[in-house]
């Protein structure tokens, strides 16, 4: 639609009604803001999973948007290269630290809860 050709009245209310719309996209997500809460680091699984203690119990945490080598699964195999470099860094980072959780409800393959952390 081209603005150009309308009438003088009719580019007023067009205006207007863009101006009424993003204001209300604004108002919308100004109430959808994410409730984050802090709590203490207590182990680092490996370089994109951590465990808090969340209300006296642990809760194991996936780092949303971190994805680094996983450590085995079994005893005595080293896992993927490099992972034990990642858990360190991570263990550096967090460990025993207070971080912001936001509250993001979904869990990866193994059920462990994936989460945003600051």
């Amino acid at each position: 639609m081209d603005i150009a050709l309308l009438p003088r009245p009719l580019k007023i209310v067009w205006h207007f009604s863009r101006l009424l719309f993003h204001s209300l996209i604004l108002i919308i997500l100004s109430f959808a803001t994410v409730h984050a809460e802090t709590y203490q680091v207590v182990r680092v699984l490996d370089g994109d999973t951590i465990t808090i203690l969340m209300d006296g119990q642990k809760q194991s945490i996936l780092l949303i948007g971190i994805d680094t080598p996983e450590k085995s699964r079994k005893t005595n195999e080293p896992g993927q290269p490099y992972n034990q470099k990642a858990t360190k860094f991570r263990v550096g980072m967090v460990l025993n630290q207070d971080v912001s959780i936001e509250s993001y409800p979904k869990f990866d393959n193994y059920f462990i809860n994936v989460q945003y952390i600051q």
